[in-house]
């Protein structure tokens, strides 16, 4: 079974009309040496040293133009859904040590039509399954903004869930473990980059529906209960040096999907197959260089449509 170690950099490869955008680096403003008048900067405490013990109160403490959030370490145990309401926020936790916790069926940090925020070295824990509107972190409309080094656990539907057109945003380092739908889920956002993931006991790593553009690289797929990662009416996309290990079913399934680069990867111990290449109505989609070793039903299931396949190592 592999381990959980930093995957080797790759190169990404450039598509066509896709500028991106989301390699910039993210900045805030430094308040640190900037004007104090406004609570720009705001420390969440559970032991009496911070600004607050209240992270909601936190957020909207902070002025129109946005701010830096720390929490420190501790269990913040939280009924009603965090909301961003403002761009060119940042949160940064401790790691596990920052833990927030729910019983509730909610979507514990939520934003839409937003811009430029930063959720870091955060502990999500959810309230399990049949939960289904429990999402970790749950983003509608929001661009050029990053998920990193934070671990989701136990949430009743997706660990990340970035939908209706949140694109140009990075979501990288992350653990999730035991998400009741999917690690990491894209609908409908576009331009996106998903890397050095580790997703793990989930229904599924990663699912993505009508998300184009984006390129999901290095990342790691251990023992989900269905498939590792699954695209439905997907296009454009680049699926690269990934390992998708002991899925119950197929390793990568496309389903209606168009023009999607799957190269590079490692297909092992998958219930089905390697790769499953769903259906007619999948065109012209590329699957290269690809290692496959151990899948159940074999290595490839092909029923796409003018599907080039070349390069693949089979042990």
């Amino acid at each position: 079974m592999p381990s959980q170690s930093t995957p080797t950099r790759i190169t990404i490869p450039k598509l066509a009309g896709f500028d991106r955008r989301f390699s910039a680096k993210f900045t805030f403003p430094d308040y640190r040496s900037g004007d104090r008048s406004t609570p720009a900067r705001v420390i969440v405490s559970l032991d009496g040293t911070g600004d607050t013990d209240d992270i909601q109160d936190a957020i909207d403490s902070l002025p129109p133009i946005g701010g830096l959030i720390i929490i420190k370490t501790g269990t913040y145990n939280i009924s009603k859904t965090l909301t961003i309401n403002k761009s060119n926020v940042s949160i940064i936790g401790a790691g596990k040590a920052t833990k927030i916790a729910t019983t509730s069926n909610i979507s514990m940090i939520t934003a839409s039509d937003l811009t430029n925020l930063s959720i870091s070295n955060i502990y999500l824990y959810g309230s399990g399954s049949e939960n289904s509107s429990n999402h970790g972190i749950n983003f509608s409309t929001i661009t050029s903004s990053n998920i990193t080094a934070c671990v989701f656990e136990n949430i009743g539907y997706n660990g990340i869930f970035l939908q209706s057109s949140s694109n140009y945003n990075t979501i990288e380092k992350n653990n999730t473990i035991s998400c009741d739908n999917a690690g990491i889920r894209l609908s409908s956002s576009d331009y996106n980059l998903i890397t050095t993931n580790y997703l793990q006991g989930s229904t599924a790593g990663l699912s993505a529906f009508s998300a184009d553009y984006n390129s999901i690289v290095n990342n790691q797929s251990i023992d989900s209960i269905g498939g590792g990662f699954y695209l439905s009416t997907c296009t454009n996309n680049v699926i690269s040096n990934n390992t998708v290990f002991s899925s119950n079913l197929d390793g990568i399934e496309l389903f209606k999907c168009d023009q999607n680069t799957l190269n590079s990867n490692t297909l092992d111990s998958n219930g089905n197959y390697g790769i499953d290449i769903k259906d007619a109505d999948c065109n012209d989609n590329v699957i290269s260089s690809n290692t496959f070793r151990n899948n159940a039903d074999g290595q490839i299931n092909n029923d796409g449509t003018d599907t080039q396949i070349g390069h693949n190592i089979t042990n």
